[in-house]
């Protein structure tokens, strides 16, 4: 409930009020002077400073253990406080990549689509172009168009682990079973710390399904079992659970 937000802003006031009047009291003064107060707004103003700063690393907490609900009220929160172009733009690719992950394609989409690609720095750029590949394979759309997209992220950061799970959906969509596992496992080897339980859930599920296109049923349980351990809660680990009861009759239903 005060992870982001107004309510957190007014606790933090509150927080800072119960701070004075404990002050005033230890230093027993009546009425407090003009410089006390002036302080204390100083310090009220750098507490929320700071709280809006690390709200940035709360948001990327959420996002990488799959809270994407929470990831993307942090984002929109940001937002609203962030002036400088650049740092806006970090925070639009982040809202088009909760919506993404959360399985809100289109509207993922919408927003990569309302972005002026051209104006972003490169580095920015090749996190669009990763992010609008993702929306292309998860809505049907061009695969090709898509493997295309990968390659120029790829080729900016070609040690990104979400750049090389979305080029190995990409190749697995095209029936390139072979570079689809190749590129799914070298996301997986990025490991845990790198990614978060979601990226990594999700990783394991794509990677089982590569697998099971090889008829390599052992191994696709053994992926999809890796998915719902490392991700339970996620989006992907639940997908994987289903997989599991649907085909490998290995996980209780619900």
């Amino acid at each position: 409930m005060f992870r982001y937000g107004i309510l957190r802003i007014l606790l933090l006031l509150v927080i800072s009020s119960l701070a004075l009047v404990v002050l005033l009291a230890l230093l027993e003064i009546d009425s407090p002077q003009v410089p006390l107060l002036l302080a204390f707004g100083a310090f009220t103003l750098g507490l929320v400073g700071i709280d809006l700063a690390r709200s940035g690393r709360r948001v990327l907490t959420d996002f990488r253990k799959g809270r994407y609900a929470w990831a993307l009220r942090g984002t929109r929160w940001l937002l609203r406080w962030t002036l400088r172009r650049s740092s806006k733009a970090t925070l639009q690719l982040n809202l088009a990549a909760c919506h993404l992950a959360s399985g809100k394609h289109e509207e993922g989409g919408k927003v990569l689509r309302t972005m002026d690609k051209g104006g972003l720095p490169e580095t920015l750029q090749s996190i669009w172009e990763n992010n609008y590949a993702y929306y292309l394979l998860s809505t049907g759309g061009d695969a090709r168009e898509a493997l295309k997209l990968c390659d120029k992220a790829s080729g900016l950061n070609p040690s990104n682990p979400a750049f090389r799970s979305t080029r190995g959906i990409a190749q697995l969509t095209l029936g390139r079973v072979d570079d689809a596992i190749a590129e799914l496992q070298a996301a997986v080897d990025a490991g845990l710390e790198t990614q978060g339980p979601a990226a990594m859930s999700e990783n394991y599920y794509h990677l089982a399904q590569a697998w099971e296109s090889r008829g390599e049923v052992a191994y696709a349980r053994d992926h999809y079992l890796k998915s719902v351990n490392i991700g339970p809660d996620t989006l992907f680990g639940r997908k994987s659970a289903g997989r599991l009861q649907e085909q490998h009759n290995l996980w209780p239903a619900g």
